[in-house]
């Protein structure tokens, strides 16, 4: 029952993984001419594997006590929390104020924040110089290599922000109804054997809408262009869904990087194992810069920067453990 009721509560925080599913552009010429058919991202500088140096995985008990603190301590905080969004949300319907949602937002953030602190196998740490602000319009983009991505941002990004998600997300207890409560993306899909990942969206459109609508009155959105997990931490390809959103809404681009979530939760297992996770911040594209750019060149270029802070989170974190 444990690993059970973790993995619904975690799932609800952390795997809002899945962004948008090729909102436009051809996907089989990503695949065929800028990929290689293992899908991971070619033509750029060391593209490899970044992994810093993990405790010894825990046992059995350990994760199983770790879960337990962090579900109950964790949904006695988000039953507050969102009864305070429901109360927010009914002034604000009521007198006409924030229509994106801002504040609900911002209490999702909270509570899945506290959830990831109260873990006590979890050890997030942002790295680098923080923005005092972001740009006026912005779409973040980040690696994703685990289901803890979601909770390692939540946890360390200093600012709200919407994510997107599968529809399944919504029906999780606490965080999947704090997430349609804050207004997150939901995409859902159905069966498709003529798709390449054999599922597609059936409310691309409305999905698309919202984001643009978010991210055109100021609102970030957070995506994962790969798509899916790597499963060999390096970059994949990314598609084309997030850099479409930032040309069309003028905004600019946000690079973030996350070393070390693929310990938290390792692929393959139903729940989180514990271990430390880094996050850093990059410089963003500028709207300027992100209009001038063709979509590959675009693209090439988020990935480059994601690939250098990666690059960066393992020196540092491994000089700062030989100082030790």
């Amino acid at each position: 029952k444990a690993r059970f009721l973790l993995c619904a509560w975690y799932r609800s925080s952390v795997y809002t993984a899945s962004a948008l599913q090729q909102m436009s552009g051809n996907e089989s010429v990503d695949h065929g001419v800028a990929y290689s058919e293992k899908n991971v991202a070619v033509g750029l500088r060391n593209n490899r594997r970044y992994a810093v140096k993990q405790p010894p995985e825990p046992s059995v008990l350990k994760r199983t006590l770790g879960s337990i603190t962090a579900v109950f301590l964790g949904s006695c905080f988000c039953s507050v929390t969102m009864t305070i969004q429901i109360g927010v949300l009914l002034f604000n319907k009521l007198f006409g104020l924030d229509r994106n949602k801002f504040v609900a937002g911002w209490l999702r953030r909270i509570s899945g924040r506290f959830t990831s602190r109260s873990h006590p196998l979890f050890n997030f740490k942002l790295l680098g110089d923080v923005p005092e602000k972001l740009p006026e319009k912005c779409v973040i983009v980040c690696n994703h290599i685990s289901n803890a991505d979601v909770a390692a941002i939540t946890t360390l990004f200093p600012f709200t922000c919407k994510f997107v998600g599968r529809g399944e997300l919504r029906y999780i207890p606490f965080m999947g109804w704090m997430m349609v409560l804050a207004g997150d993306v939901f995409v859902d899909y159905k069966k498709d054997k003529d798709r390449t990942d054999g599922t597609k969206a059936v409310n691309r459109d409305e999905a698309y809408a919202l984001m643009k609508r978010y991210v055109s009155e100021g609102t970030p959105v957070a995506l994962f262009p790969e798509g899916w997990r790597s499963r060999n931490q390096k970059i994949l390809f990314f598609k084309d869904g997030a850099f479409t959103l930032a040309k069309e809404c003028n905004a600019a681009i946000l690079p973030i990087a996350l070393v070390g979530t693929e310990a938290l939760w390792p692929m393959g297992y139903d729940a989180p194992c514990g271990g430390r996770a880094f996050m850093k911040i990059g410089k963003p594209i500028s709207a300027e810069e992100v209009a001038a750019s063709s979509m590959d060149d675009l693209k090439k270029a988020s990935q480059q920067a994601i690939i250098d802070l990666k690059a960066e989170i393992e020196e540092e974190v491994n000089e700062t453990d030989k100082a030790r």
